[in-house]
């Protein structure tokens, strides 16, 4: 049985062009939604620092700030400051992937 060579259209048929050369490959960067993504990682780091130093003034709070591993032992105020420690980790990590070298401004 010959084989029929399949028309291909749409999508299939502009990947089928793109994998041939790289040359021919043309992807968006989505500037704006990058741009947006970041603002958006910035207001969440904020307002979970803003919360971590609330942690810190209340009571107690400064009885940490010199022994991490009082802060991750405590079962009171520094086992939430550790908790939130966390979080800000998990976030600046991801903010971290996601910003292009070149745009770092303290």
């Amino acid at each position: 049985m010959a084989s029929q060579q399949r028309q291909l259209h749409g999508y299939h048929r502009l990947a089928g062009m793109m994998g041939k050369s790289d040359e021919l490959a043309i992807f968006r960067r989505f500037n704006d939604m990058n741009m947006l993504s970041l603002l958006s990682l910035q207001a969440e780091i904020l307002e979970l620092r803003d919360n971590l130093y609330m942690l810190c003034d209340g009571s107690r709070g400064d009885a940490f700030s010199t022994s991490m591993f009082k802060m991750k032992n405590d079962a009171g105020a520094g086992k939430d400051q550790h908790a939130a420690i966390q979080v800000i980790r998990g976030k600046m990590q991801q903010y971290s992937k996601t910003i292009a070298p070149g745009l770092w401004h303290s």
